[in-house]
């Protein structure tokens, strides 16, 4: 085959287990970590989904920076939400951006102060943060989420 007639291609297998690949790699394994916040905002009412539960209240998203996670011998970040309004999930249980918002709020010492400054006093005070993971029946994905929020370190 002449050189100039070849083409080389990336086959759409190629794309999907890279894609997969980068997914899982962002995956921080169940267990609780050292880590501190390094950025937040706070989710605007336009940018929530049809159906959210959280519509109607103040939703924030936050990154955390995990120092310790073993499989990686290095730092890893993943990104929760917070919530300061009591959302039930089907459960009739709260959901977890209340319940580790709460958690954070009594770690940092911060009770009644805006949930803005709680976010900011996490962003230079480590913590202890109990990092869940969940793979959705069906799927081939597994998403983070935070269990707690435990201690200063």
């Amino acid at each position: 085959m002449d050189v100039m007639e070849e083409v080389d291609r990336i086959s759409l297998e190629a794309i999907n287990e890279q894609t997969k690949a980068e997914k899982e790699e962002k995956v921080i394994p169940k267990g609780k970590y050292e880590g501190v916040v390094f950025s937040w905002n706070k989710i605007e009412e336009s940018e929530k989904k049809e159906g959210d539960p959280f519509q109607g209240v103040p939703l924030y998203k936050a990154g955390i920076t995990f120092y310790d996670c073993p499989e990686y011998g290095k730092k890893k970040t993943g990104w929760f939400k917070f919530t300061t309004s009591k959302v039930l999930g089907e459960s009739g249980r709260p959901k977890t951006a209340y319940t580790t918002a709460v958690g954070l709020t009594k770690v940092m010492g911060l009770a009644d102060a805006p949930f803005t400054e709680v976010l900011e006093q996490a962003k230079v005070t480590r913590a202890k943060y109990n990092v869940g993971a969940f793979t959705p029946e069906g799927k081939d994905e597994t998403y983070n989420f935070l269990q707690g929020v435990s201690e200063v370190i």
